[in-house]
C-alpha cells in the first residue's frame, strides 16, 4: 500500500527548538560525504535490495517503495505537519531566502527526524522523504550540520548534494528492476506513476534515462 498518512509522532516543541538555538557539536564518528550521482544510485539500489524484492511486489501486487517500513528500519521519525503553522519555519525562511520549502531532515546527534509539508502531493511527500532519507544515506549531516532542507526547486540545483540527492531518491523509488517488469503489465504511465507513488513527469524522466520508455 502506498503510504500517506501521518505516523503520530509530534516532536513540534523540540524541532522548532532545535532549528532555532541549532545546536553546535560534533558527530562521534565522521563519515564521508557522498556527492557523485552515481555512488548515490548505487547506495540506494543496495538499500532497495537489502530491504524489499521484486518476489514480494509481486506477490502482494505492491509495486510502491514502503517507505513507512523503510523509515522504521532507518530509525527516522517522521512528522507530517502544516509547515507554516511551525513558529520555527518563518525564521527558516529568513535564514535560507527561501519560500518553496517542502520538508526538512533534523539531526540531533544520532536521532533523524523528517518533517514534511502536509499539503504536498502525496508524490511530492514520498519524493521529499526519499530525498531527506538520501542526505542521511549519504552522510550529508556529518559534522557540523543539523538540518537539510528540501525546496520545490531542489530539482533544478546544480548542489552536488541536492544532485545526488535526488539521484538516490528517483533509484529508491523506482527501482529499473520494478520499472521494467510493471512495463511488461502496462504500458499506461499515468497508471504506473500511481502504483508507484511518484510524479508522471518524474516517471518518464526515469523511463527515458533507462531507456524502457
Amino acid at each position: 500500500m502506498i503510504w500517506d498518512k501521518p505516523l503520530g509522532f509530534n516532536k513540534q516543541l523540540m524541532i522548532e527548538l532545535k532549528i532555532m538555538i541549532k545546536e553546535t557539536g560534533i558527530m562521534t564518528e565522521t563519515m564521508e560525504k557522498i556527492t557523485n550521482v552515481n555512488d548515490a544510485e548505487q547506495k540506494a539500489l543496495g538499500l532497495y535490495n537489502k530491504h524489499f524484492n521484486l518476489k514480494t511486489a509481486i506477490r502482494n501486487n505492491d509495486f510502491a517503495t514502503d517507505l513507512y517500513n523503510l523509515l522504521q528500519i532507518l530509525n527516522i521519525d517522521i512528522m507530517i505537519h502544516s509547515l507554516n503553522e511551525l513558529k520555527a519555519f518563518e525564521e527558516l525562511k529568513k535564514l535560507t531566502g527561501k519560500t518553496d520549502i517542502e520538508g526538512f531532515l533534523l539531526r540531533d546527534d544520532d536521532e533523524y527526524t523528517i518533517v514534511v509539508e502536509e499539503s504536498a502531493s502525496m508524490a511530492q511527500k514520498r519524493f521529499t522523504i526519499a530525498h531527506e532519507i538520501a542526505h542521511k544515506m549519504l552522510n550529508h549531516l556529518c559534522d557540523d550540520d543539523r538540518i537539510s532542507i528540501s525546496y520545490k526547486s531542489s530539482l533544478e540545483s546544480d548542489e552536488p548534494e541536492e544532485q545526488a540527492a535526488n539521484a538516490f531518491a528517483k533509484v529508491l523509488l523506482m527501482p529499473e528492476i520494478v520499472l521494467r517488469h510493471v512495463f511488461t503489465i502496462t504500458k499506461d504511465v499515468t497508471r504506473i506513476a500511481e502504483s508507484l507513488g511518484v510524479s508522471t513527469s518524474m516517471l518518464k524522466e526515469r523511463l527515458n534515462t533507462l531507456e524502457i520508455l
